[in-house]
């Protein structure tokens, strides 16, 4: 028998993914969310996370071939 948890749809991230390259070109003041130009989307393999700055890959998940829970809507306070 699995146990089904339920997947927040609030905000409960603990660490930031961020492009190494803007991160070592963020102008001053600025913090890394505002200069953030990120996509994120499915790929046949899994997740994939893309600068649209630099047009390169910051992080891909391959779920191999794996279903997981997830949820798709959102949720406003």
């Amino acid at each position: 028998m699995s146990i089904k948890r339920k997947i927040p749809t609030t905000k409960k991230m603990i660490m930031f993914l961020h492009c190494k390259k803007c991160i070592a070109q963020l102008p001053a003041g600025e913090s890394p969310r505002e200069y953030a130009a990120i996509e994120a989307g499915w790929t046949k393999l899994g997740l994939q996370l893309w600068c649209r700055r630099h047009e390169m890959n910051i992080l891909h998940v391959d779920f191999e071939g794996q279903k997981h829970p997830a949820t798709l809507h959102a949720r406003r306070h």
